[in-house]
């Protein structure tokens, strides 16, 4: 018999349960990697920016507008961000949706192979 289970407990009861939330992470203290990777480049796009603010025009289609290179720049890395972003989402459902669907393949059959 496992210790962590109770005598009284059958494996049924047990299987039912819903699986126990993962320790929430404590804080240590230090900055992530990403963290700091993301502000390193955030700060050479400001100082790439803020020395090239000459006049660009930009054409899209049917319109044209003059407006300053630091403010392109600045819209490019925003919305690079949030493409980022994105993607990153939808990417961590797809994995968080195959590693559910594992797990429940693997109860499944467990259950199966208990009958």
């Amino acid at each position: 018999m496992d210790e962590n289970q109770e005598p009284s407990e059958d494996r049924a009861e047990v299987a039912d349960r819903p699986p126990a939330a993962p320790p929430a992470p404590q804080p240590r203290g230090e900055m992530s990697w990403g963290l700091g990777i993301a502000l390193l480049l955030g700060l050479i796009v400001v100082v790439f920016a803020v020395q090239n603010t000459d006049s660009v025009q930009i054409s899209f289609l049917a319109w044209s507008w003059t407006t300053p290179l630091a403010f392109v720049i600045f819209l490019v890395a925003v919305i690079s961000a949030i493409a980022d972003e994105l993607f990153g989402l939808v990417s961590r459902r797809r994995r968080r949706r195959r590693k559910s669907e594992k797990e429940e393949l693997k109860r499944l059959r467990a259950e199966t192979r208990d009958r």
